[in-house]
C-alpha cells in the first residue's frame, strides 16, 4: 500500500521500493519487477484476489499522465471464476465483488447497495423469477461412473441416471461436461442425491 492518492506518485513509491530491493538483494541474484499497479484490491490469500487493476501502467508512465489510466477489474482464483459454479452464482458474486471496488461509489454506502441487490435477489428468487438455466451446473465427468468410488458427487448421481434412464453410455459420457440442478427435498437427504439432469 503505497497510502497515497494520486496514481502517478504511487507509481513512483513502486518504483522507488523496487530499486532498493534490487539493489540490497543484487547479489542473491533476486530481481523484482512491478506486475500490478491496483487502486483497490480484495485480497482473500495469495493468488486468490480480486483487484481494480491499471491496465496500462506504460502509457502512464510515458507522460505520467494519470488521466491515461485504464482500469479494469481482475478476478483471480475466486470461485466466481470457476467453471463449477451455477451462472447465479458466478453473477451475483461478481457483481459484489465490483460493488465492493467500485471508486465510483462512496464507501459507507456499499454496504446498503449489497443488502439492497440481496433483497432483491432474495425475491426474485422466492417469486420463481430466475430462470432455471441460471442455477445449471456443470462438472466433467472424468471416467467412467462406475470407476466412482467416493459418495456424494452430484454429478456422478446425475450421470448414472443418465444412463439409466435417457439412453447415454459411459462412452457418451466419459470426457463430458454433466449439467445438473440441485432441488428441494428432505433436509437429511445428500445434496447429491437431490442433483438432477435439468430436463
Amino acid at each position: 500500500n503505497s497510502r497515497v492518492k494520486n496514481l502517478c506518485e504511487a507509481i513512483k513509491k513502486g518504483i522507488e521500493l523496487k530499486k532498493k530491493i534490487n539493489e540490497k538483494y543484487r547479489s542473491k541474484i533476486l530481481e523484482i519487477e512491478i506486475d500490478g499497479v491496483f487502486r483497490s484490491l480484495l485480497l482473500l490469500k495469495k493468488k486468490k484476489y480480486a483487484a481494480d487493476s491499471l491496465k496500462n501502467l506504460e502509457a502512464v508512465m510515458a507522460d505520467w499522465d494519470e488521466g491515461k489510466a485504464r482500469f479494469e477489474v481482475d478476478i483471480k482464483g475466486l470461485d466466481i471464476v470457476r467453471r463449477d459454479w451455477s451462472q447465479i452464482t458466478k453473477t451475483t458474486g461478481d457483481h459484489l465483488v465490483r460493488l465492493v471496488l467500485d471508486q465510483k461509489k462512496d464507501a459507507d454506502d456499499v454496504p446498503m447497495l449489497i443488502y439492497e441487490y440481496l433483497e432483491n435477489f432474495k425475491r426474485d428468487l422466492s417469486a420463481g423469477n430466475l430462470p432455471l438455466d441460471n442455477f445449471i451446473i456443470y462438472k466433467s465427468l472424468n471416467k467412467a461412473v462406475e470407476q466412482y468410488t467416493e459418495k456424494g458427487q452430484p454429478h456422478v448421481m446425475v450421470a448414472k441416471r443418465m444412463k439409466a434412464t435417457m439412453g447415454y453410455t459411459d462412452e457418451t459420457l466419459k470426457g463430458h461436461f454433466i449439467p445438473y440442478v440441485i432441488c428441494e427435498g428432505e433436509k437429511a437427504v445428500n445434496f447429491a442425491e437431490r442433483a438432477y439432469h435439468p430436463n
